[in-house]
C-alpha cells in the first residue's frame, strides 16, 4: 500500500500547520487458497493453489498537519477518505514528535480501513498499528 499525495497550506502560524490534501492510494491485494484432492480409491492426489490478485487504485482527499508543544514537542495528524476501485476508504493517524538538531523522531498510531464491492476476493478490510518515523532535515 501507498499514498502519493500533494497540499495546499490552509493554516500556518508559528504554533500549526494544516494542509488539504489530495492524491492517491494504491493498494495490491493478493488471496490464495491451497488445495488437495484426494482420490478414495488411491488414486494420485490432485494438489494446487488458486491466487486472485487485485490492483486498488482510489482518489483521496483530507487534511494533514501539525501543532507544536513549547520548542521541541508536536503532535502530527492526517486523515483522509477516498473512493474508486474500493467503495471506499479512509485513513487516520495522530502522535506525538521531538525535534533534534538533525532531525525529529515521531510516535504514532495509524488506522487504514478498506470496503470493496463484491467482485473482491474480500469484502472490508482494516488493519493499524503503532509507527515510529525518523525525519532528517537538510
Amino acid at each position: 500500500m501507498g499514498t502519493l499525495a500533494a497540499g495546499y497550506s490552509i493554516v500556518q502560524t508559528s504554533d500549526s500547520t494544516v494542509d488539504l490534501m489530495g492524491g492517491a492510494r494504491y493498494l495490491r491485494l493478493k488471496a490464495a487458497v491451497d488445495y488437495e484432492i484426494v482420490d478414495p480409491f488411491g488414486g494420485v492426489p490432485a494438489r494446487g493453489t488458486l491466487n486472485r490478485t487485485k490492483d486498488i487504485w482510489d482518489g483521496v482527499v483530507g487534511l494533514r498537519g501539525r501543532s507544536n508543544i513549547g520548542d521541541k514537542w508536536f503532535v502530527p495528524f492526517a486523515a483522509d477518505i477516498g473512493a474508486g476501485t474500493s467503495r471506499f476508504t479512509w485513513e487516520a493517524f495522530a502522535g506525538v514528535g521531538y525535534r533534534f538538531d538533525w532531525g525529529d523522531v515521531t510516535l504514532g498510531y495509524r488506522h487504514v480501513s478498506y470496503r470493496f464491492s463484491n467482485d473482491n476476493p474480500v469484502a472490508d478490510m482494516s488493519f493499524g498499528g503503532p509507527l515510529v518515523g525518523v525525519g532528517f532535515h537538510f
